[in-house]
């Protein structure tokens, strides 16, 4: 499939996978960036309602809605890099070479293992405007699905078990 474009075209294919990348890398450095502000104001806001004499109800109710805040952003962030994670398969795909692992493929059938079939049948669509129509469908209810698949139950669990403890945390001081 490689052979039918020219170098040029190539090359310009190459940069967008590129370019597709260094996208995604930057918005999970953000996705990170958010998360560690949420732990750090979870824990400035615990601290502070535990050394506060009052024990401020609204504090603890803050802090325990925190890591829900958490599943949240993952939700919203895994929506927005959906797009970005397509492109790059179907990229990938245009110049496929049958002896390469590509890495978005390699990396979508190990990390997201139920949406490279879901990729597979949205590529080959017709039209451009049925694959977009079909990724805004899936971004939809893949990410709130995913947040209790095997590869996410743990960060779920950690949440609300981290909610919990805090509710807890409450009634125990209280």
């Amino acid at each position: 499939m490689r052979d039918e474009f020219d170098e040029q075209t190539n090359s310009s294919l190459e940069k967008e996978i590129a370019e597709a990348f260094s996208t995604y890398r930057t918005q999970f450095t953000l996705l990170t960036q958010i998360v560690t502000v949420i732990i750090l104001a979870n824990i400035s806001i615990i601290g502070f309602a535990i050394s506060s004499s009052k024990r401020a109800t609204f504090l603890f109710i803050l802090a325990a809605v925190c890591p829900m805040i958490i599943l949240i952003v993952r939700i919203i962030s895994g929506q927005l890099m959906l797009p970005i994670i397509y492109s790059t398969y179907h990229l990938e795909k245009k110049l496929k070479n049958q002896n390469i692992d590509w890495l978005a493929t390699t990396f979508i059938s190990t990390t997201f293992s139920e949406l490279l079939h879901t990729f597979e049948l949205i590529d080959e669509k017709e039209s451009r405007e049925e694959r977009m129509e079909e990724l805004r469908r899936i971004s939809k209810r893949h990410y709130i699905h995913s947040l209790f698949d095997r590869s996410n139950l743990f960060v779920t669990s950690i949440c609300f078990m981290a909610s919990i403890f805090q509710i807890i945390l409450f009634f125990a001081l209280k």
